[in-house]
């Protein structure tokens, strides 16, 4: 019995253990036939997001001869937590630009060279140093809307794009206002907000690596003058 249980162990360890989240990129989904294609697969966002909003209006009205202001404010907040699965809803090959869609600002560090000047001798040499640079991701390429829930029977979408051209991108999560990190989610613009401060949020899917191998013996019987 504890033969048979070891034995059903390690086929299991076979079978499931090359399973894992990879980042989705432009060579996946060419690898798939394109774009198109791109709402077979089963996908997750890679970390937990706040998504809040705040909707105050303000009307005014005359009750007996007295000017009257009244404000409600609506606040709502929606939890999406990191690997959550979601589907695509839609796939738009036009560009994340055309959209109204932005990625958010990072630092690099750069090497920068001055000119060092030694006043006694008049002699010049170029000096090394490092300094931050801010770059503006500059989205290109396809759009992918995810949806991550349904809600009164509609699928309210996030959407995801490149910040940079290229096959091995990952697809981050886009903002309609990146500099106060606003995003169109259903019918209502809310703001994006973290637990704790890692990565920009990006699209992963389930990756399997299986190898097939089939192998085969025999022994050949030889050959005779009777034959």
């Amino acid at each position: 019995m504890k033969l048979r249980l070891f034995t059903i162990f390690v086929l299991c360890f076979l079978a499931f253990g090359c399973v894992s989240r990879i980042p989705i990129t432009e060579a996946i989904i060419q690898e798939i036939g394109g774009i198109d294609n791109a709402d077979q697969f089963q996908y997750y966002i890679s970390r937990s997001i706040i998504l809040t909003l705040v909707d105050t209006q303000i009307s005014a009205s005359v009750e007996d001869g007295q000017l009257i202001r009244d404000s409600s404010t609506v606040r709502e907040s929606i939890h999406i937590r990191g690997n959550l699965p979601g589907l695509v809803r839609s796939s738009l090959s036009s560009s994340a630009n055309s959209l109204g869609l932005a990625g958010i600002p990072y630092t690099i560090t750069v090497n920068e060279y001055i000119t060092a000047r030694d006043a006694s001798s008049g002699r010049t040499w170029l000096m090394p140093r490092q300094v931050l640079r801010t770059v503006i991701p500059e989205i290109s390429g396809p759009v992918l809307h995810v949806a991550f829930e349904e809600y009164e029977g509609n699928f309210p979408t996030l959407a995801f794009g490149q910040y940079t051209r290229g096959s091995l991108e990952r697809y981050y999560l886009l903002y309609e206002d990146a500099d106060n990190r606003i995003v169109q989610y259903g019918d209502n613009r809310y703001r994006i907000s973290f637990d704790e401060e890692f990565d920009e949020p990006f699209l992963l899917i389930k990756g399997n690596r299986r190898s097939f191998n089939t192998s085969t013996t025999r022994r050949a019987s030889g050959l005779t003058l009777e034959n």
